[in-house]
């Protein structure tokens, strides 16, 4: 920070005018020469200008991709889902398919029974 000495001091204007601390430097260095008692001096720090546009822009573009990938995630979940139920459902028809023909046999082999009995064992 510059020291607030009579032989180191700058109008006001020009502080309010050149932000930049170089410019205020170089300045309070013409000015050492020529001592003014009624000006005060700059004291106050340049604000430093913020970049926002760019960043945002980059987070959205970002966020694109992302939706991207959710999405194909979402339909290769789909795709195995119904891959899946698909299984199940062969499997299903599998056991129902068997289920029938176990009930078929055992019917068959119940009328063969009743059509031909067997002998008693006491029969010589």
């Amino acid at each position: 920070m510059l020291q607030a000495s009579t032989s180191n001091r700058i109008p006001e204007t020009l502080c309010l005018e050149n932000n930049n601390r170089e410019n205020v430097v170089k300045h309070s260095l013409i000015m050492r020469t020529a001592s003014k008692a009624t000006e005060k001096p700059c004291l106050e720090k340049p604000k430093k200008k913020k970049k926002k546009k760019k960043k945002k822009k980059k987070k959205k573009k970002k966020k694109k991709k992302k939706k991207k990938k959710k999405k194909k995630k979402k339909e290769e979940r789909g795709k195995r889902k119904r891959k899946r139920k698909r299984k199940r459902k062969r499997k299903k028809k599998k056991k129902k398919k068997k289920k029938k023909k176990k009930k078929k046999k055992k019917k068959k082999k119940k009328k063969k029974q009743t059509l031909s009995p067997a002998e008693p064992s006491h029969w010589p």
